[in-house]
């Protein structure tokens, strides 16, 4: 076995074995939620259904939200949609201490993923990453579910479920020998190994481009981190003009000139994707100076 094939396997297994202890802290969390709430309810597991942590999300525009850190100042109404949606707890389980626990293991979770922005907050980045794969996989721990937004009915059972099919991935990638590009896609393609993440390393394709960013060449069709988009002719112009100025190396474009390039300055950019709230999400991120978005990579 070549050393690089070793080291892949051993960074895979470190990987998966991360991901499992995910999945137990998570799962010894849902346990002990669910024997309080049953408690709580004097044995009634329907109404106990009250005291299990849920979240909900929305991707819609204009969304309102909490202020962070000044929760005297109510909901305020934001005017544009964070990268990872509005995050709120519908409650707070069964007590103010397991409802601290599992938001510092959302939180460890998020920060563990290979892609979560250093500016990104790692707890709605969890979350989003974990609505995403139940929204992929028709989970049934979702309710009133869509691209602009819905409720995970058990953070905490949700979050081992997803752990378990990191975990497989990262087993399924180290017993095939396989590059991550060469995976099926099962849900969990957010993963990202070293293999993949090292920077100049090259996918086919008729733009040469970086990493896992594969586009074709009217940028109608598109693919990152392993998932597919089909987009529309605006929304491909803007993802392309993104992608030239990541190629020239300045990734941060403002969202006045390519509004400009589009031909509508007195438009919203995330209007362009209505249509495709998800590719939105998962393609785009805010750049580092106000006002400017660059490619998800």
């Amino acid at each position: 076995m070549a050393w690089s094939e070793h080291l892949r396997n051993v960074q895979e297994q470190e990987r998966a074995d991360l991901w499992r202890s995910f999945h137990n802290r998570f799962m010894k969390l849902a346990y002990e939620e669910q024997r309080r709430a049953e408690v709580i309810t004097k044995g009634r597991v329907l109404q106990g259904m009250d005291q299990v942590l849920r979240a909900t999300c929305n991707y819609k525009n204009h969304p309102e939200g909490w202020e962070r850190g000044k929760p005297e100042q109510g909901l305020i109404c934001l005017l544009d949609t964070p990268p990872y949606g509005v995050w709120h707890y519908a409650n707070r389980g069964i007590s103010e201490n397991f409802y601290e626990r599992v938001r510092l293991c959302v939180a460890e979770a998020g920060r563990a993923l290979p892609d979560c922005p250093n500016d990104a907050e790692p707890e709605d980045f969890w979350l989003h990453r974990l609505y995403l794969d139940l929204l992929k996989n028709e989970s049934d721990l979702l309710f009133s579910a869509s691209e602009e937004g819905g409720m995970i009915l058990s953070v905490c059972v949700a979050s081992a479920t997803f752990c378990a099919r990191l975990e497989r991935q990262g087993i399924g990638k180290r017993e095939s020998g396989k590059l991550p590009e060469q995976q099926q896609d099962t849900g969990a393609d957010f993963l990202k190994t070293s293999a993949n993440q090292k920077e100049g390393s090259r996918v086919e394709n008729n733009e040469g481009t970086t990493g896992g960013f594969s586009p074709s060449q009217d940028y109608r069709s598109v693919s990152i981190h392993g998932k597919n988009f089909t987009l529309t002719s605006r929304q491909a112009q803007v993802i392309q003009i993104l992608d030239e100025h990541r190629k020239e190396g300045h990734p941060d474009v403002g969202q006045d000139y390519i509004l400009e390039q589009l031909g509508s300055p007195n438009s919203r950019l995330s209007d362009t994707f209505k249509s495709n709230r998800i590719a939105w999400k998962t393609l785009v991120i805010s750049g580092k100076k106000r006002g400017t978005k660059r490619l998800s990579m």
